[in-house]
């Protein structure tokens, strides 16, 4: 018997909901693909970056000192491949709560992405700002690391265009506000002869059939942060040198998701006017 049967049924509800958002999914033609390349294209620049890393290190001296500055700028770039490395993992993870009707989880996965991303570009150009961040030991220390670059953070999320997306999923998904509770909130009227009785749930499903956009809005936003990293991926990752990935797969890539994106918008706003226009 099971020790815990109310997660094993959530278990189970999560099955069927990723078999009815598949297909809510494929009624957008092409994003499916959209969603599932740029794991690929991600696993894809994770291996260029090794080997480029790999490449460089193999021209340094062996008998280098721990110490040495060439050491140290190794090192360096080994800690931000890590970075990037999870970048992939809360894509994926991301898409998969979405897939579970969930966008709690997704949002805080898009919130983490874009300070990860900020970060990555400090990072490339100081490399003390990555040993700051290694060096991490405590709360305290965490807090005192994020007051003293969260203005240049915030600089590069608005360069990027990523400044609403990352306090969209701040506000969402991170601090405690009704649009948090209202998103799983649900209402049932039942009649039982002459009596009626209202019921009023908490749902971990976040995706509402009568308003599919407000979800899917989420999706576009997962899609479109992932596809910032690779439009940016110079500035994050300039020892990736790959031609073929960097002058034909990801432009090729980055311009579906722009039209994708935009063929959405258009779609919803003859149904959702006011909201369409506030973009993604």
């Amino acid at each position: 018997m099971s020790q815990m049967p109310d997660i094993d049924r959530l278990l189970e509800v999560d099955g069927k909901n990723v078999r009815a958002m598949q297909k809510v999914f494929a009624g957008y033609q092409g994003l499916p693909e959209l969603l599932n390349e740029a794991v690929v294209l991600h696993q894809t620049c994770s291996r260029a970056l090794e080997q480029a890393l790999r490449h460089e290190s193999h021209h340094q001296p062996y008998d280098l000192p721990l110490d040495s500055p060439i050491t140290a700028g190794v090192e360096a770039k080994l800690f931000r491949s890590f970075l990037f490395a999870r970048l992939g993992n809360l894509y994926a993870a991301a898409v998969a709560d979405l897939l579970r009707m969930r966008l709690t989880a997704p949002l805080g996965y898009v919130r983490l992405l874009c300070e990860s991303i900020a970060l990555l570009k400090l990072m490339a150009e100081d490399a003390s700002i990555l040993q700051q961040w290694v060096n991490i030991q405590s709360d305290q220390d965490g807090k005192t690391f994020f007051q003293k670059y969260q203005k240049q953070v915030r600089h590069v999320l608005s360069a990027y265009n990523l400044a609403e997306a990352y306090n969209q999923a701040s506000g969402s998904a991170v601090h405690c506000r009704f649009i948090g509770v209202a998103r799983g909130y649900q209402s049932i009227r039942q009649t039982d002869g002459l009596r009626s009785i209202d019921r009023h749930m908490m749902l971990v499903q976040e995706f509402d059939p009568k308003k599919p956009y407000y979800f899917m809005q989420s999706v576009f936003i997962v899609l479109n942060v992932q596809a910032s990293i690779f439009t940016h991926l110079h500035d994050l990752l300039p020892e990736i040198h790959d031609p073929l990935l960097l002058e034909t797969r990801i432009p090729q890539y980055l311009d579906r998701v722009t039209a994708m994106t935009e063929g959405a918008r258009t779609y919803f706003a003859q149904y959702y006017p006011n909201t369409a226009k506030q973009g993604h």
